[in-house]
């Protein structure tokens, strides 16, 4: 049998792959201007791989501006799946990008759906390090959202429907919104259908924000409030003056269209470059592998494994770069710091090694403060003690946080407001409150623009939702959840049903009749645990209910709230 798979962005290529041979083929390597291919691949299809690549930076160039890539970018392909399966990711996931200080990598799983794999990591490869401090939601949805392109007539379209998961969305349950947006990874999501979910959630909400037309007028705000820290509930009050709520309500809309809108990209001009294949060396293969794994490997035996591949494999200045991100990943950061000033020694410019170190310090909360490891001139040591305080935040190391701002000397005043930020909230998220509030209510005096202001003014607030949340976590499922709504006890009187939307009529002890109004049947909850969705017929009836509801009233329907909880009580 053989299988087709169409390169979207050569609109006259296609690659052919031969399924069912279970034989192994050797690694070749396969070079470009940005990218090196190892993978187990024949010679044209390497070279459809890193042709589709190039091809792909060339596109986003072209429409986003230049990204600055000074470093290569390693593609790895394993020659079997299972080889995935020893670095602790997701079962689901088809690839990942990481970025260790002389090179960045995207792995994939196998050579299987391999397209649309690469496009999404390459997506990732792109955004990164901007990115780093947006929420995963935003990153994954944008992530998705370039996963497929069609050319047509000169023209790149992006954003085109994922019937599959249009689909999902349309027949299985949503996760609540409040849920994705504050998912800091999508690994915290159970269950392989609910981090499917999730993905199409955050896609369609990316799709809406970038082409809706009341949306994407502020996406760019939207975006740089993310990326200043401000967390996605605050970014939406902020920038679009809405709630979560009213986000899914328009979500759910969007995504029920019949004409599905996709943005227009300039193909731009096409750059000759030449793919150099050979066969790749064993040891080449044998050091990316061990380094990709290497993180897992116990402290024990870290030295062990560094000195039994640096013996075997070092070649002088060919193995400086490789075995120094060995060393790194092994946490032995003081072989690491020989390697790299050997490799400035032979030739690598410092200020991308430099670079590269900084970059490496957001995914490893660790950096070298001996001053042995080159780093770019600007960089200051507190700057980069800053830079890596954020990435232990973002990592939930909210201990390491507090410790890392106790002293917050030689910081610029910009850099004291951050710090002092990042201090108020992990102490928040330590249950700390009282010491949490302290240190945000210095905030606003730190403050040296309007933005900063807001910024203190929602450090607060976040502070006192993270004790709120806590003084619910004392509390059932069920009554924390009914906290945050409106609570009515009386009998249910009433359902007029239209489609997806419905109307409950609900009587009240006083015999006042209230309305409530459902725009779709999985936004109430029926209650917690093993509790199954509640079907009501339409019609007139009379049930015992307990409900709760937000105040938002539309005339139009003469409804008092949106109802968001229902259960039946016993008459």
């Amino acid at each position: 049998m053989r299988v087709v798979w169409q390169v979207s962005l050569f609109a006259s290529c296609c690659l052919t792959l031969t399924a069912g041979d279970s034989r192994r083929q050797p690694y070749s390597l396969a070079v470009s201007p940005h990218f090196e291919l190892l993978a187990p691949c024949r010679k044209d299809d390497c070279t459809a791989i890193v042709r589709l690549l190039e091809s792909a930076l060339l596109l986003f160039e072209e429409n986003f501006g230049s990204r600055g890539f000074v470093r290569k970018t390693v593609v790895f392909i394993p020659d079997s799946p299972k080889f995935f399966d020893q670095l602790d990711k997701m079962q689901h996931v088809e690839g990942f990008f990481t970025s260790l200080p002389s090179r960045d990598y995207i792995v994939l799983r196998s050579m299987k759906i391999w397209q649309r794999a690469l496009l999404h990591e390459f997506a990732h490869l792109w955004m990164y390090p901007r990115a780093s401090g947006w929420p995963s939601w935003f990153v994954e949805g944008m992530a998705v959202y370039y996963e497929q392109f069609r050319v047509e007539k000169g023209m790149v379209f992006a954003g085109l429907a994922q019937l599959g998961r249009l689909e999902l969305l349309r027949r299985r349950r949503w996760l609540p919104t409040r849920t994705v947006l504050a998912t800091a990874h999508p690994s915290e999501i159970k269950g392989v259908d609910n981090v499917n979910v999730f993905y199409s959630q955050a896609w369609a909400i990316v799709h809406m924000l970038r082409l809706s037309p009341e949306y994407s007028g502020k996406l760019a705000s939207f975006e740089v409030a993310l990326t200043a820290g401000v967390s996605s509930e605050e970014a939406l009050r902020e920038i679009y003056g809405i709630s979560s709520e009213k986000l899914e309500e328009d979500v759910r809309r969007w995504v029920r269209r019949r004409s599905w809108p996709v943005e227009r990209l300039s193909a731009g001009s096409r750059k000759e470059f030449r793919v150099s294949l050979s066969p790749a060396p064993t040891a080449t293969v044998d050091l990316l592998t061990s380094t990709l794994v290497a993180i897992r490997k116990p402290e024990a035996e870290r030295e062990g494994v560094y000195l039994q591949l640096a013996s075997k494999y070092y070649e002088g200045c060919r193995t400086e770069l490789a075995l120094g991100d060995l060393a790194f990943n092994l946490r032995l950061v003081s072989h690491a710091a020989r390697h790299y000033q050997k490799a400035v020694e032979c030739g690598t410019p410092p200020e991308m090694l430099g670079r590269g170190i900084e970059l490496a310090s957001l995914n490893t909360g660790r950096t070298p403060t001996d001053g042995s490891i080159p780093v770019e001139r600007d960089l200051s040591k507190s700057r980069l003690a800053l830079e890596v305080t954020l990435a232990r935040f973002f990592t939930n190391d909210f201990e390491g946080v507090v410790r890392n701002t106790e002293d917050l000397s030689g910081l610029s005043p910009d850099d004291v407001f951050r710090a002092t930020r990042l201090r108020a909230i992990a102490l928040a998220r330590l249950k700390r409150f009282d010491e949490a509030f302290a240190v945000a209510a210095k905030l606003g005096g730190l403050a040296s623009d309007e933005f900063e202001r807001m910024s203190a003014a929602l450090t607060v607030d976040d502070v006192k939702q993270a004790k709120d949340a806590a003084d619910r976590e004392q509390l059932p499922p069920e009554e924390a959840y009914l906290r945050r709504l409106q609570r009515l006890e009386g009998v249910l009187t009433r359902v007029d049903c239209v489609g997806n939307t419905a109307r409950l009529w609900i009587e009240t002890g006083q015999r006042q009749l209230l309305k409530f109004y459902v725009s779709d049947p999985a936004d109430v909850v029926t209650g917690f645990g093993d509790a199954k969705p509640l079907e009501l017929r339409c019609g007139p009836q009379r049930l015992p209910v307990l409900v709760g509801y937000e105040a938002e009233g539309q005339a139009d329907s003469e409804t008092a709230g949106r109802l968001r909880y229902l259960r039946l009580r016993d008459p």
